[in-house]
Formats: C-alpha cells, structure tokens, sequence
C-alpha cells in the first residue's frame, strides 16, 4: 500500500507508492517518430490488446466496438483498499506525518485508434470523452472518504509507461 507523506517544511503532501516501481522501465531508446502507427502490438491501449489491461470499470460502445474505456491502473499510486470510513491511518515514520494512500487511479482511454489526440478529434467525440471524465468524477465523488478528486492527463510514450 502506498503511503502520503507531508513535507515537513512546505507541507505539501506526496504519494510514495512502491507498487509504481514494478512498472516496465527497461525500454530501448527509440528515436522519437513523428508517424505513429495505428496499432502497437505490445500498447495495451490499442484496440484488440484488451487483455492487457484491468478489467474495465466503464465502457462506452457502438455496437460491440468501444469507444471510450475506463480501467484500473496497472500499477496504481493509490488503491481503494483499507477501510478509511472510521479512522484514517496516521503514522509518524522519522520526523514525517503519513497517512495510508488509499484512493483510486484510473486510466480513460479515449479513443480504440491509437494515434487518437483530443485535439485531433471531431467535436463529438471530445464531448464523448468529456461525458466520461464527468461520469467517474461524479461516481468518486459520492464517496464520502475522498477528500479531493485529481484528474490529470497522461498521452503518449514520453508521459508514462502505464
């Protein structure tokens, strides 16, 4: 379980998770391609490698084909295990105050087409999307242990390898 540490001269507060280590790092420098291909056999976000990832928590359709997916991270900085309703954990490790990191990290994946950027898209699908990103801030916000609701976007190789 991840733990979130305060600064002791700022106070600001930050996410320790081991479990993001275990994330793939060993990479081959590839040189940076202005042409991305459509699909990647080894993306876990392209469309047909769908059991490379968490099992979906949302998933919008047309038809069979989906559109806009919603998963688990693979390697999450917070997880929604623990029971915080009663009592938060607060631990004093040196001179730092934790607390347990208990929470949820999701992936949105916007589109099946792998080479898909919101800037790129046509209007509707931008709404789709951000009917998505609304559909789970509302849905984590009825729980009454979260504090606050981060949303922050991730696109492409150089922004993560989860």
């Amino acid at each position: 379980m991840s733990i979130i540490r305060q600064d002791l001269s700022t106070k600001d507060w930050t996410i320790f998770a081991l479990e993001r280590s275990k994330r793939p790092s060993d990479f081959k420098k590839v040189k940076e391609n202005k042409a991305v291909k459509e699909y990647e056999r080894n993306c876990p976000f392209c469309k047909g490698n769908e059991h490379m990832t968490p099992e979906d928590i949302l998933t919008v359709k047309d038809g069979k084909q989906w559109l806009v997916r919603v998963v688990p991270n693979k390697f999450p900085a917070l997880e929604p295990k623990g029971d915080c309703r009663y009592k938060i954990n607060r631990h004093i490790i040196g001179p730092y105050l934790s607390i347990d990191g208990v929470g949820n990290h999701e992936v949105i994946i916007e589109s099946p087409d792998h080479d898909d950027n919101l800037c790129n898209m046509e209007l509707y699908q931008v709404e789709r999307v951000m009917q998505v990103y609304r559909k789970r801030f509302i849905e984590l916000s009825t729980n009454k242990d979260y504090q606050l609701i981060v949303i922050f976007r991730n696109h492409g190789r150089r922004a993560g390898t989860s």
